[in-house]
């Protein structure tokens, strides 16, 4: 039987459970292009539960009110490969494939700290961008043929540690984008005068 400090916990933690469902649900929905976890081998490793780690390069990007505790100055500098590879599958007829191609994701960091008090961080990565190229004759070409997205992320920060149990930290990212999208345009027949019609042919990208 619950006491009713007990029901007041056991709602307390449905309503904590049911917010987590709710932004984890929102966030994965509009995470197609992120690359959060291929920001470094340890990121990767780890599956981008970064934010807790002390005295790591990455913190100056996952997080910089981390810097303070450096003992040294912190040098990373690395690349991820990503391959990307999808098959659409159609119930009658060839499943179109896209094409297999390799992209690289390089990242650089670096941290340090002063007097124990004090921090500053610079990072420079791709936390969004990818690309997916399909042939140019494939079903959905007239929706898109190529893709891409790529940024460049510039985070410089700085920081301050209050006392043992509190840093606080602040940057701004200066971010730099191209997004591309290619697609086919259909063959249309179009009016012109009474009994006069003009078909235009498929045009595709080149």
């Amino acid at each position: 039987m619950f006491t009713k400090g007990g029901i007041r916990h056991v709602i307390l933690a449905a309503l904590s459970f049911s917010v987590f469902i709710f932004f984890a649900v929102q966030q994965s929905m509009g995470a197609g292009f992120q690359l959060f976890n291929e920001l470094s081998a340890k990121g990767t490793g780890l599956g981008g539960a970064m934010t807790s780690l002390q005295d790591s390069p990455e913190m100056a990007w996952y997080n910089p009110a981390a810097t303070p505790g450096f003992t040294r100055t912190r040098l990373l500098a690395g690349m991820a490969l990503v391959m990307p590879s999808f098959e659409l599958d159609i119930p009658s007829g060839h499943d179109p494939q896209m094409k297999n191609m390799a992209y690289p994701l390089p990242y650089f960091y670096a941290g340090k700290g002063f007097k124990d008090r004090f921090g500053i961080g610079i990072s420079i990565n791709a936390p969004y961008g990818l690309v997916t190229e399909w042939h140019k004759d494939w079903p959905g070409r007239f929706f898109a043929i190529k893709t891409e997205l790529k940024t460049l992320f510039f985070t410089p920060s700085i920081s301050y540690k209050v006392n043992r149990y509190v840093s606080l930290g602040v940057g701004a990212q200066i971010v730099k984008c191209i997004a591309q999208l290619k697609q086919a345009i259909s063959s249309r027949t179009v009016p012109v005068a009474s009994g006069v019609t003009i078909t235009t042919p498929e045009l595709r990208t080149t």
